[in-house]
């Protein structure tokens, strides 16, 4: 079973052209102090590794779990899916 993903930068997704962490998060729903981020929360703004100069976007996650939901919207864990996808997550916390 897979992590639970954190926001305000405390977990991160794996880096394309520059590094990135998960930034949007639950504001009443927490892992280890820090609200958990679910489908549709963005990460940081990072740059694109698609054209030269990269230009910046963020992206949230696409699909989080189908089996635990945060304030109605999937559960972010490691694995799922952003423009790259979730790296890090709580190591005492899992989700479906």
């Amino acid at each position: 079973m897979p992590a639970v993903c954190r926001g305000n930068s405390v977990d991160s997704d794996v880096a394309h052209c520059s590094g990135m962490t998960r930034s949007g998060c639950s504001g009443d729903t927490f892992v280890n102090g820090t609200g958990i981020s679910r489908q549709g929360d963005n990460n940081t703004t990072h740059e694109l590794p698609t054209e030269i100069p990269c230009p910046t976007h963020a992206a949230s996650i696409t699909i989080g779990s189908i089996k635990v939901f945060i304030n109605n919207l999937g559960c972010g864990r490691v694995g799922d899916a952003t423009c790259t996808s979730v790296a890090s997550g709580s190591s005492d916390t899992f989700a479906g």
